[in-house]
């Protein structure tokens, strides 16, 4: 079975250890620009799974792909990232990531309820802080997104 895991910001490796080694593991801004997402996915595959900002990322730029999966599963998706988190909070965590990267990358962990999270890579930080310019300005119209005709309940 091959399975396509796009994670959410900041998601590591480690938080997933047995999918990170069964699937092909992406990472939005630290392993790939969202640009080449809908590259990345082009071979299609049996399961597509999009974790919070990979869900957006899927629902916004990579609906067209999902007729090459069997299964798409979005968890934790949002049409825009500031209607649950006001922008003056993410350009806060971005004020964060210039002088104490690794714990504004803990908080957010912690903040979702992780009791053991990652550790955070230095080298990410112009990535991370990219990752959240890109949660304030990326929109998702709703129109068109949610046909449940569609669907199976």
């Amino acid at each position: 079975m091959s399975i396509v895991f796009v994670g959410g910001w900041a998601t590591s490796p480690q938080q997933y250890p047995l999918l990170s080694e069964s699937a092909r593991f992406l990472i939005p801004f630290t392993g790939f620009d969202p640009d080449e997402l809908p590259d990345l996915l082009g071979e299609g595959g049996d399961v597509l799974v999009g974790w919070s900002t990979g869900a957006h990322m899927l629902l916004k730029d990579c609906r067209h792909l999902f007729e090459l999966y069997e299964k798409v599963l979005l968890i934790a998706p949002f049409l825009s990232f500031t209607d649950s988190f006001s922008a003056r909070l993410v350009r806060g965590m971005i004020a964060g990531m210039e002088s104490d990267p690794a714990a504004v990358v803990g908080s957010f962990h912690e903040n979702c309820g992780e009791t053991n999270p990652p550790a955070y890579n230095s080298k990410d930080r112009d990535f991370l802080i990219a990752g959240l310019e890109y949660l304030i300005i990326s929109k998702i119209e709703p129109e068109g997104v949610f046909n449940l005709s569609n669907c199976t309940l």
